[in-house]
């Protein structure tokens, strides 16, 4: 959504990547969108009539080592069934892998390569070739990888992603605004509400530590907080949404609304 370039080359990495069954590596922030996205590809791929499942690496739990515990990733041999092995076809966004240890990310790489998923063992090494034909087992997952660092993977051929923060692409908000609206007022029933320019300009200049999710949280409760009988969102319930350059200034023709046109009356 969106005309700006950034917004215009994202939509065709997207489409490259619905054609294709290559691994896909997005990088970028928090709240950019990666889900939203990895479920586009999937449901526009060949792969839409198979299940899709988000996993997110940096809630594994941990180890008395520091380590995470990735048997819910990887599964165990002889006690459970990691996520790829139970969901065997299908497309599977992985998030947040820049927060495995080195080790355990190339066994994603040497799961991209090979196909075969190297299983956790309580003693044995997972690379040890004498007991490979229990330690892994084959499936036919499609990865969509996520990480909101710079991560190379060596020799992977894949389709690179890079989502940028939504203050960077800030003439995408206004038709954000809209989709964001249609679509709440329409979840609450409620009639379709307005912006004053006032107010999407200070949706413009926020910055968006928690990029397109926090636009959407911010329209939603905003959408939540307008009574009914209104059909402009009243400035109180964007109290969130404040510049820092801002934090001094005061939009004079909003809080005294006399005061334009004596302003016009000057400017003859």
């Amino acid at each position: 959504m969106g005309k700006s370039k950034a917004t215009q080359k994202l939509i065709t990495q997207i489409n490259l990547a619905a054609a294709n069954l290559k691994p896909v590596l997005f990088q970028g922030q928090q709240g950019t969108g990666k889900s939203f996205l990895a479920q586009q590809i999937h449901a526009n791929s060949s792969l839409a009539s198979y299940p899709f499942a988000e996993f997110n690496c940096d809630q594994l739990p941990l180890l008395e080592n520091g380590l995470l515990d990735t048997d819910l990733l990887f599964g165990r041999v002889g006690k459970q069934a990691g996520i790829l092995e139970r969901l065997q076809q299908g497309t599977l966004l992985l998030d947040h892998i820049e927060s495995l240890a080195e080790r355990d990310r190339q066994r994603l790489w040497y799961y991209l390569k090979t196909g075969y998923v190297l299983r956790n063992q309580d003693k044995a090494d997972p690379y040890d070739r004498a007991s490979e034909t229990v330690n892994q087992v084959q499936v036919q997952v499609r990865l969509l990888l996520a990480s909101a660092k710079k991560i190379e993977l060596p020799d992977i051929e894949l389709i690179g992603i890079k989502l940028l923060p939504l203050h960077q692409r800030r003439g995408d908000i206004p038709p954000l605004v809209n989709h964001f609206l249609d679509k709440f007022c329409q979840e609450q029933h409620h009639p379709r509400l307005q912006l004053e320019q006032t107010e999407l300009r200070r949706l413009i200049s926020y910055d968006y530590p928690g990029n397109v999710v926090e636009l959407a949280e911010i329209l939603h409760r905003a959408v939540l907080m307008t009574p009914r009988e209104e059909s402009v969102i009243p400035e109180q319930v964007l109290w969130s949404v404040q510049s820092t350059k801002n934090y001094f200034r005061l939009d004079l023709l909003t809080h005294l609304p006399w005061l334009r046109p004596v302003l016009l009356y000057l400017a003859r």
